[in-house]
Parts: structure tokens; C-alpha cells; sequence
């Protein structure tokens, strides 16, 4: 039998660790309240008899109590119950030291082997305040389901402040009535490189007040390339009208514009590319790009520039030009109209690059870009295929995932209820500088929390993997996805927040639950199983997408996804 402890930590079954917890509780009590050896090995036998798989340490220790009081020990359980609380408040106050020293002694490696001194730095004080959270903001039976690998609240290090998740920005009006960054106003811009500039400005005072992503529509720096050519044409109609023509001054204010755009673009990727580093490392940026808003010769040409930079990649430390994932790139293409085959220079740019593509649902990406007119408060990942693992049987799955989805309800009342009476000047450039709107000063952000102008996220992972495990028909697979959204529709029902099923979610994040629920699998040596989370691995893991589908629908998509952060959508 395997035990489940606090911290989530999956430990042999072990008698001796009863023995020595009654035999503490035995000393404190009188003779006439001891329990004796032959009742306490009757304990130990009754919780071996159950023949469980694996069981909650908790749940042992809930045994044990109710043992002692049919014994008439109550003096004993009394004690018990004591000193079950006294091991509590000491995990409690250490609960931080073993991850902290972690950082300190291993920020050279694995995974953490680019740590500096300052992520070092920020990592200790995430951990510090996860700590807080878990134990003083959250319900207990939420941060239990969690330490079970069943459900995730995720971003928890950054609940001790009332901040957003991800959100598209509205960078048309940033640009078009100006911004203010760290209390300076920023004006209009007045060329490409400008626009650029000011971008990457608004990128690095947006990551620092919120915990996910940012979407950018590409469009709305279309017009800046109209702008700096203007501006040299006007610049070189004054030094060469007498000497050159008209349409060789508008070759030369071409050539030197779109230079401008090169110089610009690759502004906008090198900074961006320090972004994926340091405090705020989850905030991560997407560009947005609907082949169908191209109107001009000059949109063409940002988008074209803007992918075949992004397929060259940036030089490293080295001097090799390598592919990076940030920022990535969300391309739509729409093959059915005789418009979008003038574009198919521009996936050729992308296909000549060999890089690997994945599938993605064309329905899901609708769903997408639907959620994304809404800023996301926040998000909870449930893992269907750890209930399933964790279930004896099918009733008993359908039981845990009630439960689970309880406690992500539960999760997401405290998302909203974190928000609610904030002000604007919390973060001043998402409420008050246009990023999500403008609101004037000293007001609450609580009417933007509502359904029509936010929602929060359950991601959903490991369906394919819970129904190999439980072996569940087609039938029962729909029962699965029916009895999620059935329940998603009664939490917007009776609420006046919304909440989506999402296919997203971060890349690491998706690494660290597959590799969790294999190891999980392999120590029950379940190899059968090897193939489906190969198919796991392969086709969702590796750019950190993640699709709600049944298996049998794969074969069926038609749309591409590269893993450099390349999303391409045929509709």
C-alpha cells in the first residue's frame, strides 16, 4: 500500500509509524486510558484489511481516532487529536525551509541551471509567499486536493496580491491616446521604430502587475510603417525636389522606411526575448495575426518581415542564430478564400524552416480568441487522469472528480472575491492607461469582474490518460466532458463571474504533470499505458498546448502548430 502525504509525496506503507504515533499518545494518558499492544495491532490490521491501493495520511489518522473512542479511550483520542495538531503547527511553521534551501543549494541545476542571483532571489520569496497562501488564504480541502496532484491552483505564489492573469491589450488605444508608464505620460508615436519602442515599454510595465500572458494584435502597428514613410518622404522631398523625380523619392523613402521596419521588428524581439527571464518569467507574449486585416502593400510587408524574423531567430551568445519560443507567434489562415493564396509566400517561410508542427483543433482556437475579448482573472487545472488514478473504480472517479471540481469552484470564488474592491491605481497602466480600459481615479475595478468583460480558466488535463486507465467507452467519455461543462454552466449560472473551459496552459506546466503522472504510472507498472502518453507527450507537451479531445477526433484536425511558438490555423 502506498501513502499519500501532506506534500503531495507518495511514501511505502509503513505499521512502525502507528505504533510510534499511539505509543506518544499512550505516555501522556493514565494507566486506566492506555490502550494496550493487542488493540493497537488490531488498528494497524483493520487499516491493512481495507486492502486500499493508497491512502491519504489523513485519512489513517481519521481511523485511528475513530478506533480509540470505540475502545472508550477518549482520553487517548483526546491526546491523539493533540498531538496530530502539534505535528500540524510544526509542518506549518517549516513548510518553506526544505524548498528555500533547495533553491539556495541546487540554483545551479537541472532545471535551474540559468539561475542567477536575483532569480535565486525571486524564486525564495514565491516560495515564501505560496507558503502564505496555502496556508492562511486558501480552505484547507482546496490545498489538500492540490497536494494530491488532483487539482492546481495555479500562480499561487503571486494570491497574496490582488493581480490579473493574462489579458489583449488594447494597444490601438494606447497608441492612439497615449499611455502613462511609472507616472511619465508616453505620446502618440510618430514612426515604426517609435511604435516599437514604446511597445516593448508597455510589455515590461504590463508582466510586472500581472502573472500570465499578453496578446498583441500585430494590426495595430500597421499604420506606424504609413507614418515613417511619410515622414521620409517629406524629408527627402525637401533636400532632393529639385534633383531627383518624384517616384525616385519615393523609392528612397521606401527603402529607408522599411529599414526602419527591419530595425523595429527585431527591437521588438530582442527585448522581448529578456523578458523571458526573471521576476516575472510567466508572462509570456503572443502576437496575433489574421492574414484577412491586411489591407496595404505595408501591412504585408510587417507581417513578412515579422515572420521571417521570427523563423531566422536571434543570435546567441555564441554568434548562431537560434529559434526562440517568446514571443510567439499566432498566425490565421483562412485557405478557403482566393485572397489568402496571395499569402502563401509567407507560410512557406515558415514551412522552409523544418521546424516540427503539432495539431490543434480549429474549434478550440475559435474558443480562444472568443476568450481572449476578456481578461482572465485567474485559472484552476484540474487532472483528470490523477483522479483516475487515484479512484478504485469508475463510481468512485465519477465521486473524486465531483469533489475536484468542487474545490475548483471553491478556488475560483476566492480569484474573485481577491479582486473585488481593488482599485484602478493597483495597477494603473491595465485599469487606468488603457491596457483593459480607463477608469478615473480612485475607482474599483469590480464592475470589469463581471461576466461580460472578464472570465477565469479551468484547464483540464489528462482526459485521454483517464480513460485508458479506466478503460471508458465512447459513451462514457461524453458522460466525463458533459459532466464538466453540465457543472461549468450551473457555477455561470449562479454567478455573476464566468468561467471557461480552457486549452492552454504553460509549458512547464504541462512537462511537470506528465512526468508526474508517469512516474505515477510506472510504479504500478502499467506499460500498456506507455503509448498513450507518448501520444500525450508528443502531440500536446512540447509547445504547452493542451486540447480537451477524444481520442478518435485526432486523425480528423487540420490544423498546424509549430513548437517555436508558431501557431498556424487553417480554417
Amino acid at each position: 500500500m502506498k501513502i499519500v502525504k501532506r506534500d503531495g509525496r507518495t511514501v511505502d506503507y509503513d505499521a512502525d509509524k502507528i505504533r510510534i504515533a499511539i505509543g506518544k499518545a499512550n505516555n501522556e494518558v493514565a494507566a486506566g486510558e492506555k490502550i494496550g499492544e493487542e488493540q493497537i495491532e488490531e488498528i494497524i490490521k483493520y487499516i491493512e484489511l481495507l486492502d486500499k491501493k493508497r491512502m491519504l495520511v489523513e485519512d489513517i489518522q481519521d481511523i485511528i481516532e475513530v478506533k480509540l473512542m470505540e475502545y472508550g479511550k477518549y482520553a487517548l483520542a483526546k491526546k491523539y487529536i493533540i498531538y496530530r495538531y502539534k505535528r500540524s503547527i510544526i509542518r506549518q511553521s517549516n513548510t518553506t525551509d526544505a524548498s528555500i534551501l533547495s533553491i539556495m543549494k541546487n540554483g545551479g541545476v537541472g532545471e535551474n541551471n540559468y539561475l542567477t542571483a536575483d532569480k535565486q532571489r525571486d524564486l525564495m520569496a514565491s516560495e515564501a509567499s505560496k507558503d502564505l497562501a496555502y496556508r492562511l488564504l486558501l480552505p484547507n480541502n482546496v490545498v489538500e486536493d492540490e497536494k494530491a496532484g488532483r487539482i492546481k491552483f495555479l500562480n499561487v505564489e503571486h494570491f497574496t496580491e490582488p493581480i490579473i492573469e493574462s489579458v489583449k491589450i488594447d494597444l490601438k488605444s494606447m497608441f492612439e491616446e497615449g499611455t502613462v508608464i511609472n507616472g511619465i505620460r508616453i505620446e502618440t508615436p510618430k514612426s515604426f521604430q517609435s511604435a516599437a519602442n514604446v511597445l516593448v515599454e508597455i510589455v515590461g510595465a504590463l508582466r510586472t502587475c500581472q502573472t500570465g500572458d499578453i496578446y498583441i494584435d500585430l494590426a495595430d502597428i500597421f499604420r506606424y510603417y504609413d507614418l515613417s514613410y511619410e515622414k521620409k518622404y517629406a524629408m527627402y522631398e525637401a533636400l532632393f525636389k529639385s534633383s531627383l523625380s518624384r517616384e525616385q523619392i519615393r523609392a528612397i523613402a521606401e527603402t529607408q522606411s522599411f529599414l526602419e521596419v527591419k530595425t523595429g521588428i527585431q527591437t521588438i524581439f530582442y527585448q522581448l526575448n529578456t523578458f523571458s527571464f526573471g521576476a516575472s518569467e510567466s508572462s509570456k507574449v503572443h502576437f496575433l495575426i489574421d492574414l484577412n486585416t491586411i489591407e496595404s502593400e505595408h501591412d504585408e510587408k510587417v507581417v513578412f518581415e515579422f515572420v521571417k524574423q521570427k523563423v531566422q531567430g536571434i543570435v546567441d551568445e555564441f554568434g548562431e542564430c537560434r529559434i526562440t519560443s517568446l514571443p510567439s507567434i499566432i498566425l490565421s489562415v483562412d485557405y478557403v478564400s482566393e485572397q489568402a493564396k496571395r499569402y502563401d509566400y509567407i507560410l512557406n517561410e515558415i514551412e522552409s524552416s523544418e521546424i516540427e508542427y503539432m495539431a490543434m483543433s480549429p474549434e478550440r482556437f475559435e474558443d480562444f480568441k472568443l476568450q481572449l475579448k476578456k481578461f482572465n482573472q485567474g485559472s484552476m487545472l484540474i487532472n483528470l487522469g490523477k483522479i483516475a488514478l487515484d479512484a478504485e473504480d469508475k463510481a468512485d472517479f465519477y465521486s473524486l472528480l465531483e469533489k475536484s471540481l468542487s474545490n475548483c469552484y471553491e478556488g475560483f470564488l476566492c480569484r474573485n472575491h481577491n479582486l473585488q474592491g481593488v482599485y484602478g491605481e493597483k495597477s494603473p497602466i491595465h485599469w487606468r492607461h488603457g491596457a483593459i480600459c480607463r477608469l478615473a481615479t480612485n475607482e474599483k475595478i469590480d464592475l470589469l469582474l463581471k461576466k461580460d468583460k472578464s472570465n477565469m480558466r479551468l484547464i483540464c488535463v489528462g482526459f485521454e490518460a483517464a480513460c485508458k486507465i479506466l478503460d471508458l467507452s465512447q459513451e462514457e467519455k461524453r458522460q466525463v466532458r458533459d459532466m464538466i461543462e453540465d457543472t461549468i454552466k450551473q457555477w455561470n449560472k449562479e454567478n455573476t463571474f464566468e468561467v471557461v473551459v480552457s486549452n492552454y496552459c504553460d509549458d512547464a506546466e504541462m512537462k511537470n504533470l506528465y512526468s508526474s503522472l508517469h512516474r505515477e504510472l510506472r510504479k504500478y507498472d502499467i506499460d500498456h499505458y506507455e503509448d498513450s502518453f507518448e501520444f500525450m507527450k508528443d502531440n500536446y507537451f512540447r509547445s504547452g498546448l493542451l486540447y480537451y479531445m477524444t481520442e478518435d477526433k485526432v486523425e480528423n484536425l487540420d490544423s498546424e502548430v509549430l513548437s517555436s511558438g508558431f501557431i498556424v490555423v487553417k480554417k
